[in-house]
């Protein structure tokens, strides 16, 4: 009989979340741009604007991301969005990298899910998970 380990079980239970996580987002969700996001997409996907500071807010690397992405793939907002879950599932690789028990993984899960505005903020164009995601690679990496 064969038997997994901890670690395999880890991998199929993020592989799970993924895709638990991008099917309820991105195919049976509506998108529609909130506030922050259309300053976003107004204001600093030029070239030529990205790096203006006339509204507070951590929209200097979001808005150098989206620049890149809008310049590759045209205006997408679907993928603008794409990014930022993306860097949630980097995190979740790191978190995985890190730590091996599958309790760390649950309760880590359970406090983006229980969180209304983390949960929220895993696929919104907004730049804090890309900011998480590199405060987690500078934390433990450097």
């Amino acid at each position: 009989m064969y038997r997994l380990n901890e670690k395999k079980i880890l991998d199929i239970l993020i592989i799970l979340t993924v895709s638990v996580f991008f099917i309820k987002i991105f195919i049976l969700y509506d998108h529609y741009p909130l506030h922050d996001e259309v300053i976003v997409l107004d204001r600093y996907l030029e070239w030529k604007s990205f790096l203006r500071k006339d509204h507070i807010g951590n929209h200097t690397l979001t808005s150098l991301i989206g620049v890149i992405i809008k310049t590759l793939f045209g205006y997408n907002f679907i993928i603008f969005r794409f990014s930022t879950f993306v860097c949630f599932i980097l995190i979740l690789i790191i978190f995985r990298k890190i730590y091996s028990e599958i309790y760390l993984y649950a309760l880590f899960l359970f406090f983006i899910v229980s969180s209304n505005v983390l949960l929220n903020y895993v696929y919104i164009f907004r730049g804090y998970y890309i900011y998480a995601l590199l405060s987690v690679l500078i934390f433990f990496y450097l």
